[in-house]
């Protein structure tokens, strides 16, 4: 509810979304107008907590609606979600019975609705829809593999946990670290694995390499990002935060990158260990690291601007992980990632400069703007091109 006011333009659209899919009345359900919106933020009044929970309802019934006509809904992948619908104690003796249930697939749609809905908001589902053009059935695959990559609900868990230990504010703070992971990483998924999103499949494919390389971090880190988890982490633990929950949170701006980095992995046959080292060298010989900050600090006032902010991240994250392919590709057998990086940056010295050149103008500008980083990421795009191993 805290990030409602700040996200107001999102939720008129939300609002918008449920009345064309979702049968939303907003005379009957007492929902404001666009110029009764207006008139709200000159009076720094915005949706109340009925407001959203109608929303919240709705989103939660067009989600139900929507996923009874997936083809994944039988898959065994989802069972847990059909125990949960029941007492603790009766999978215990009735399992069969109740995986033979006549209403197994509704039931699993209602309760991944309720789940996913309750973890991530109304909103979430409209702005993946908006952002990727994915619908909602492929949106609620990647987003259960996202949150079960990570062990999203069970952080959460331990969140909640800390009612009246820790302040509300805090678990607020953590709570939404969560949720932009878990987007980061659905948007990955859905961008880049949209015809081969299956639960098990995928699971098996990240999940062991995942973990291996999130216990890598956050020594892998680049100084200067090192530097910033260290501040998080203790920030964290000093408000009463368990050492493990921090620690993790600390690290969720980073994790996002780890599919794709798993992905190279795969791909090239070489360790995740060696590509951490090589997607952060680059990062930090081309002065990435600092790119995405900036990205990350861009005002949103509209719709576009917000659709245009998580396509810069996208495309920074996609640029900067063809670039470590680049670096991969030319490498020798026993090289080592930083004489290969100094290898690298002196045969391509021309079209890197280019790109120094740009980063060090937009630093002087100041104020950043939207149509700065459209040029930088073109010049990206052209780096990562010219420098592709022939």
């Amino acid at each position: 509810y805290s990030q409602v006011n700040l996200r107001a333009n999102e939720y008129i659209g939300l609002i918008g979304f449920l009345e064309s899919r979702a049968g939303l009345n907003r005379k009957l359900e007492f929902l404001p107008y666009e110029d009764q919106w207006e008139e709200r933020a000159a009076k720094s009044e915005e949706l109340t907590r009925p407001e959203l929970s109608v929303l919240t309802s709705y989103m939660k019934m067009h989600l139900k609606s929507e996923l009874l006509a997936a083809d994944f809904l039988h898959d065994d992948y989802l069972l847990p979600y059909l125990y949960r619908a029941f007492p603790e104690k009766l999978p215990r003796s009735y399992i069969k019975h109740m995986e033979q249930h006549q209403l197994r697939a509704e039931i699993i749609a209602t309760q991944l609705a309720n789940v996913l809905v309750n973890l991530f908001g109304p909103s979430f589902f409209y702005r993946m829809e908006e952002s990727t053009d994915a619908n909602i059935c492929e949106i609620v695959k990647a987003v259960v593999i996202a949150k079960d990559l990570f062990r999203v609900e069970d952080y959460w868990q331990q969140i909640e946990a800390l009612d009246y230990k820790v302040d509300a504010d805090i678990q607020n703070e953590m709570m939404l670290q969560l949720m932009r992971l878990t987007r980061r990483v659905t948007r990955w998924l859905l961008r880049n694995r949209r015809g081969r999103l299956e639960f098990r499949s995928t699971i098996d494919v990240f999940s062991k390499a995942v973990n291996m390389t999130v216990r890598l971090l956050p020594r892998k880190l680049p100084s200067e990002l090192h530097g910033n988890w260290q501040v998080t982490n203790r920030y964290y633990l000093d408000k009463g935060v368990p050492e493990e929950l921090a620690r993790f949170i600390a690290l969720t701006d980073y994790l996002h990158s780890l599919v794709g980095v798993v992905e190279v992995s795969l791909s090239h046959k070489v360790t995740c260990n060696m590509v951490l080292d090589i997607y952060y060298a680059v990062g930090e010989h081309l002065r990435l690291d600092w790119l995405g900050q900036l990205i990350s600090e861009l005002g949103v006032s509209n719709y576009w601007e917000a659709l245009a902010r998580e396509t810069f991240q996208d495309d920074l994250g996609w640029q900067q992980r063809a670039l470590t392919c680049n670096v991969i590709d030319s490498m020798g057998k026993k090289a080592r990632v930083k004489s290969t990086i100094s290898s690298w940056g002196r045969q391509h010295a021309e079209h890197i400069e280019r790109l120094q050149e740009m980063l060090v103008q937009l630093q002087r500008e100041g104020q950043s703007d939207y149509p700065m980083f459209s040029v930088v990421l073109r010049e990206l795009l052209n780096l990562a091109q010219c420098t592709a191993h022939k």
